[in-house]
């Protein structure tokens, strides 16, 4: 715990039983001075109540009004078995603190937009907000050990972006109160609550999409395995599909513009003779924007028509869309929406103690002109 030096000075001052002002506006007046003025340093920790009612002749209840009063102004933060801690002019006091646990997703567009407005929902709201990316051990595993620093500091709540093992177990066995961000239903030992990442409706539009459209071949193209199960439902429904992961050597490998140009140089290869371009199955669909927005100009400048020569379906994280000269048919995902969800559920619990039950939030399929897809997606919803 830190150590705050406590100041045994008190102010000349004396209430006035004559005073318009009340009691309680004298002392407030006096205190507040003896901050603003410097009496008081900042982080250091005013005199006992006690001490202070009988040098100011008044009684706790006029103290402890005043004090109220001071905390209101941000003028001090009362610790409790501490004291009431100077806070430095304009300095915020906040609720409490609420820390972001991230695996590797510095560079994530979405991630970082959802986190982004969940900081401002909250910090906006009085509590602090601070954020810990956790990165990979020499075994591949999250490594959990800069968790212990992290939580050393009081943390009302933890909010853990998917629910990794190795994350969630250590929050378990450390014992802070925690919820999960998860496109999973399970929820992990330990934990609060879950705020779901639904993909099923997407997946089901898609497919039926797909279906109606008549599409015989799909091929999934991403920079990593994808975790969604679409290649899977579309082989249910009796669609030959199979995904492509993008071979990328560069350092570091998922950069946005190392996968733009390792897309992009695995199209232009694979288009570089009629034999590729042959081969393409009906419908590509891009797991990954990024991706995207390397292999769409490598088909366009091999003179590949879209939809003409082969459909095309891409994820599109709201306000880092790719583009075409067409309308391009998406998985629409809108980070903003999602991080105003999960703000709106973490201050649920902290400020009722109760966290809601079912909070979800989903893609959604967006039928565009490089594959029209039939009516489903935002049309039908």
């Amino acid at each position: 715990m830190k150590s705050y030096r406590r100041e045994l000075r008190y102010p000349a001052f004396a209430v006035s039983r004559t005073d318009a002002r009340s009691l309680v506006a004298q002392v407030v007046a006096a205190l507040e001075g003896a901050i603003l003025n410097g009496f008081y340093a900042t982080g250091s920790l005013l005199p006992p109540m006690r001490g202070m009612c009988k040098v100011f002749g008044v009684s706790m209840i006029v103290m402890n009004a005043a004090v109220a009063e001071l905390v209101k102004r941000g003028l001090v933060n009362p610790r409790r078995g501490v004291g009431c801690v100077v806070l430095a002019q304009g300095e915020r006091l906040w609720k409490g603190r609420v820390l972001f646990v991230v695996p590797e997703s510095d560079g994530c567009y979405p991630v970082n937009i959802l986190i982004g407005v969940v900081r401002e929902t909250l910090m906006n709201a009085g509590w602090a907000f601070s954020q810990i990316t956790l990165g990979r051990d020499a075994k591949g595993r999250d490594n959990v050990a800069r968790l212990d620093l992290a939580l050393r500091g009081s943390t009302n709540l933890v909010v853990s972006m998917w629910d990794r093992p190795e994350i969630v177990g250590k929050l378990s066995v450390l014992g802070v109160p925690y919820v999960v961000v998860s496109a999973r239903r399970r929820l992990p030992r330990g934990a609060l609550g879950s705020i779901r990442h639904d993909v099923k409706l997407f997946v089901g539009d898609f497919v039926r999409a797909c279906v109606t459209a008549g599409i015989r071949r799909v091929e999934q193209v991403n920079f990593m395995k994808s975790e969604r199960d679409t290649v899977s439902a579309l082989r249910r429904a009796g669609i030959d599909a199979v995904e492509t992961v993008i071979p990328n050597d560069a350092d570091p490998p998922d950069s946005p513009e190392s996968v733009r140009r390792a897309a992009m140089r695995a199209f232009s290869a694979r288009l570089a003779d009629g034999v590729g371009r042959a081969r393409l199955p009906d419908l590509l669909y891009f797991a990954d924007d990024i991706v995207a927005s390397g292999a769409l100009p490598a088909l366009l400048y091999h003179g590949v028509h879209i939809p003409q020569d082969v459909k095309v379906v891409t994820i599109a994280n709201r306000g880092n869309e790719p583009v075409l000269p067409i309308s391009l048919a998406r998985v629409s995902f809108d980070p903003f929406a999602a991080g105003r969800t999960i703000a709106a559920a973490v201050l649920s619990w902290l400020e009722t103690g109760r966290f809601p039950k079912d909070v979800s939030f989903e893609d959604s399929f967006v039928p565009g002109e490089s594959f029209p897809g039939g009516t489903s997606g935002e049309g039908s919803r």
